[in-house]
This record gives structure tokens, C-alpha cells and sequence, in this order.
């Protein structure tokens, strides 16, 4: 009864520190937790997450397991016949590998997008609360493991919505979602970002002369080079036609500055190679504006990124233009004309 009770406290202690599924944010959070939650109780040195195609007996010759996870110290390295001989102990004996310093737990998560997932792990033998209540401990690792599963398809599908066809960045509702949640942020911490507002110089010139085809696998190609210069937390987004915008957290007018021109060397440098040959010299327009120097509201501070862009091309195009300094170019200007 005494240790009934005590494997009972360690299966309310790892349920509570994996947490409420729904804040997980897929399977390989679930891993990582379920591996910090048993190194830290058990002195688990390392875990491994095997993937096996459901019919893997269905051929003459044995599947071979596909590593889709691991944390630890050693990489597990795959060897056929120890694999397929913990899985023959797995389907007798429900994935406890007994030795005299070592318990291996080796067994199945469950079925997921046609493969079964396996549990490869190794703890002291010591550890031997863990199996007080293997059976529940088992069946609610197989329930996270699903549930994390199917909350993580859940949110590609949710995604989709957000996503831009053409481009494959994110869309107009996104950058709406983003950009009041970035001035909420930014507002209680009293930092700054930057807005980048990108056009296309002369894009109706290809349209009309090569075709909108064309012209939808240069915006696809655009769209690529501008999300490999984003920083991780950087986020870009396809306004609509051939406008871009990108909200950079944290980015003062300086690197603003940088990061715009920048983008505009690598697009300015490199033409765009579509249909195996076709090669397009690109220039963009950039306008740039600073939160919350420039402006204050999402609507406002959106429509001066945009002015300065269309600053920028009334100034030759291929340029970039700043908000700050068009302001300050204004408000000298008006001085002068008040004292004159």
C-alpha cells in the first residue's frame, strides 16, 4: 500500500509538470519535457524517440526505425537486430527491460500519421518508483502523446487561414493580429520596433510583358529571399499585389536603417532566376517607420511605413526613406518659413 501511494505521488508529480496539453506547443514539446521531468526524478541520461511505419513486417526485409528525436548525452545509433529484439520484449512484456543496474523503457506512444511511435530510454534501476503504476503511467504518456499530436495538426490547419498562397508568408489579417500585439508588448516595456514597408519597383512592366506567371514566381522568389534575412523573430508578410511588410521587434531607427538597406542590396544584387533561365533585375521601394517615435496606433504607424515608401519612389525608387528624418525635414522647414 506504502508503495502503491508513492507511485501514486510520482504519477500526480509528472502529470503536473507536463502540464495541460493544450500548452504544448506539438510532440517535440511533449519530448523534451517528458525527458527534463525524468532526468531531473530519475537521472535519465538520454531519450530517443524511434518512428516505424505500421506495416514494417509487411516486406521481407525489416523496416528500419526512423530517429525523429533525442535529447541526451550519446546519439542512439540504429542497429537492426537490438531494435527488433526490444520490440519482440515490448510486445511481451508492455516495454520494461530489466537488468541489474538498469531499467530500459522501451514502448510504444502510440499511432500517429501511419507510424508507431516508440520510447527508447535507459534509467537506474534504482528508479524503481517509476513502475509502481507503469500500467496508468503508460496509458496517460499514450494520451499526451495523441493529444499533443492532434493539437499540433489543429494549429497547422488554424495557420493555413494566416498564410499568403502565392508568397507563402504570412497575410494581411496576420500582420493585423501581429502588429496590435507587437504595440501592446512594446507599449508595457517601453521599447521600440520597426515597420518596413516594400514594394516592387516597375512590376506591372513584367506583368504586362511577361505575364502574371512569371509574375507570381518572381513574388515567390522575392518572398524567399526576404524571409532568409529575417533575424528569428523578425516576421514578414505579403500585403497584397507586389507590397510587403516586415515588423522587426526591438529595432531602433539606427538598425532599422541597416537592416533596410540591406534587404535592398541582396534584392538589388541578385536577379531573380525563374523557368530554369529567365533572369529579372529587381529594385524595391522601402519605407521605414519606428514605433513608437513615428506613430502610436497600428493603423497610423502601418500608413507612415507606407508614405515613406511611396517617398521613396517619388525620390528615384530603389531607395529607402526614413520617417524620422522626412519629419524632421518637415518640422526645419516649417521653422524656417515661420521665422521668415
Amino acid at each position: 500500500m506504502k508503495r502503491s501511494r508513492k507511485g501514486l505521488g510520482q504519477l500526480k508529480s509528472l502529470m503536473k509538470f507536463l502540464g495541460n496539453p493544450k500548452e504544448l506547443d506539438g510532440p517535440e514539446s511533449f519530448y523534451l519535457k517528458l525527458y527534463l521531468y525524468l532526468h531531473n526524478a530519475y537521472q535519465m541520461e538520454s531519450m530517443a524517440i524511434w518512428a516505424l511505419p505500421q506495416d514494417y513486417k509487411s516486406g521481407r526485409n525489416l523496416m528500419r526505425p526512423r530517429l525523429v528525436w533525442f535529447q541526451g548525452a550519446k546519439r542512439p545509433v540504429y542497429k537492426a537486430i537490438p531494435f527488433h529484439q526490444k520490440l519482440e520484449r515490448w510486445e511481451k512484456n508492455k516495454g520494461l527491460l530489466k537488468s541489474q543496474k538498469y531499467m530500459n523503457l522501451f514502448f510504444s506512444l502510440g499511432v500517429f500519421a501511419g507510424h508507431r511511435f516508440y520510447l527508447d530510454a535507459r534509467v537506474p534501476a534504482k528508479s524503481s518508483v517509476f513502475l509502481e503504476l507503469w500500467d496508468y503511467t503508460r496509458e496517460y504518456l499514450e494520451n499526451m502523446f495523441l493529444l499533443s499530436n492532434r493539437l499540433a495538426e489543429l494549429m497547422k490547419v488554424k495557420n493555413l487561414v494566416h498564410i499568403d498562397d502565392i508568397s507563402g508568408l504570412y497575410n494581411q489579417r496576420k500582420l493585423s493580429l501581429d502588429l496590435r500585439e507587437l504595440i501592446q508588448s512594446h507599449t508595457q516595456t517601453h521599447g521600440q520596433f520597426s515597420v518596413l514597408f516594400i514594394d516592387i519597383d516597375h512590376f506591372k512592366h513584367i506583368n504586362d510583358n511577361y505575364g502574371h506567371v512569371i509574375g507570381t514566381k518572381i513574388l515567390a522568389e522575392l518572398a524567399k529571399t526576404m524571409r532568409a534575412r529575417l533575424r528569428d523573430n523578425d516576421l514578414v508578410y505579403r500585403y497584397g499585389g507586389d507590397e510587403f511588410v516586415m515588423l522587426l521587434p526591438n529595432v531602433d531607427a539606427e538598425l532599422a536603417k541597416k537592416i533596410a538597406m540591406r534587404i535592398l542590396g541582396d534584392i538589388r544584387g541578385q536577379p531573380i532566376v525563374v523557368d530554369g533561365g529567365l533572369k529579372f533585375p529587381i529594385s524595391v521601394s522601402i519605407g521605414v517607420a519606428v514605433f513608437p517615435r513615428d506613430a502610436e496606433t497600428p493603423e497610423e504607424i502601418l500608413t507612415m511605413a507606407d508614405k515613406m515608401m511611396y517617398e521613396a519612389k517619388r525620390g528615384g525608387r530603389g531607395r529607402v526613406c526614413y520617417a524620422g528624418e522626412v519629419l524632421s525635414t518637415l518640422r526645419s522647414e516649417a521653422t524656417v518659413r515661420t521665422r521668415v
